[in-house]
């Protein structure tokens, strides 16, 4: 994630955490550390997550819902 990102949301599932900071990044290690995972999300100006059973949404400003099937 990049250094003084803004994070607008975050979300967990299973040991997963997913922050939205400028698109969608993805933490297994407790936050140590972040990689992003943005792969077919068009709108990167990502403003919520949210968690339905292993479906994560992630709500952008004027550029719709994404949804994505994370496996724990």
């Amino acid at each position: 994630m990049p250094p003084n990102a803004s994070i607008t949301s975050f979300a967990a599932i299973g040991p997963k955490l997913f922050a939205a900071a400028g698109g969608v990044f993805l933490s297994t290690d407790q936050g140590e550390s972040w990689i992003a995972v943005n792969e077919g999300l068009t709108n990167l100006g990502v403003r919520a997550l949210a968690v339905a059973g292993e479906k994560l949404f992630a709500g952008t400003f004027g550029g719709g819902v994404f949804v994505t099937d994370v496996e724990q």
